[in-house]
């Protein structure tokens, strides 16, 4: 239930000069104008390209095995340039026409990107073209939010909080939900458990209505679903809490002791595994 923040160096925003190691041999420093320099591990040797027209505010490192030994370099120009470690330019990639907040690459190497004015573009790193595009109405970068090991990007609109298939379509939308997702969970039954900042979890139908907002706070690891009946056994404060599939409650475990031999059966099951 993890989710990944496009990022690059933590800020696109504080101009100063920034270190990033591309691999054993070379590194890079960067920030300070439109140039970057790199340097070997050594420094015996150290070589400065000029490949924006503007300042150099974010670079990023690549690690997938097609885009090994390359790294991207984002400009105040709303360019992104791929280069190889030693400096050598191997594409540009054009397609924003705001600032570049930020960029991640994903588990299949495609890199996606995301400017001020809502645009989000997937790149094929290698090829240089650009795959896909979604364009959405966001405020900051923290508004878009990439879930592992899922085809799916959640991004804080508006009026909700929209789920998006990297295909560009939308797939729900979660209507009134205002607040940063921290983590979700796909109920058997297709309800969703969400999990936000600054409140209690809630349940979510598969339409994106709100079906329940808990009295409760309890994390991912607190709580299990029951397969044959697709309630929820919940541990928060000190109490065992069984759930209803609709979030109403069933018993705790001041009036059944047996759940919480359930839960912590159930605990060190999942240890297990």
């Amino acid at each position: 239930m993890e989710f990944h923040h496009t990022a690059i160096d933590g800020s696109l925003i504080k101009y100063h000069l920034s270190k990033v190691v591309l691999d054993k041999k070379y590194y890079l420093k960067y920030g300070e104008d439109e140039t970057f320099t790199i340097f070997c591990d050594d420094d015996s040797h150290q070589s400065t390209h000029s490949l924006h027209s503007e300042t150099v505010t974010g670079v990023l490192s690549l690690e997938h095995l097609d885009n090994k030994m390359k790294f991207i370099s984002i400009g105040l120009d709303h360019v992104i340039q791929v280069s190889f470690n030693d400096g050598t330019l191997s594409k540009t990639l054009l397609g924003h026409n705001e600032r570049i907040l930020g960029a991640l690459e994903l588990d299949s190497g495609q890199l996606v990107s995301v400017s001020r004015d809502g645009v989000i573009i997937f790149w094929d790193v290698r090829k240089g073209d650009e795959i896909r595009r979604i364009e959405v109405e966001i405020e900051s970068l923290r508004d878009i939010i990439f879930l592992s090991n899922s085809e799916s990007i959640w991004i804080k609109e508006q009026d909700g909080v929209g789920v998006w298939l990297q295909s560009g379509e939308l797939s729900v939308k979660f209507k009134g939900l205002n607040e940063q997702i921290k983590g979700r969970h796909e109920l058997h039954s297709g309800n969703v458990l969400i999990w936000t900042e600054n409140s209690n979890p809630s349940l979510w139908d598969t339409e994106g209505n709100r079906i329940k907002d808990f009295n409760y706070d309890f994390s991912y690891e607190e709580y299990f679903e029951i397969n044959t009946t697709s309630d929820l056994l919940v541990r928060t404060k000190g109490e065992v809490i069984l759930f209803k599939e609709n979030g109403d409650m069933l018993n705790k475990s001041e009036q059944a002791s047996s759940l919480i031999r359930l839960h912590e059966g159930l605990c060190a099951l999942r240890n297990k595994l």
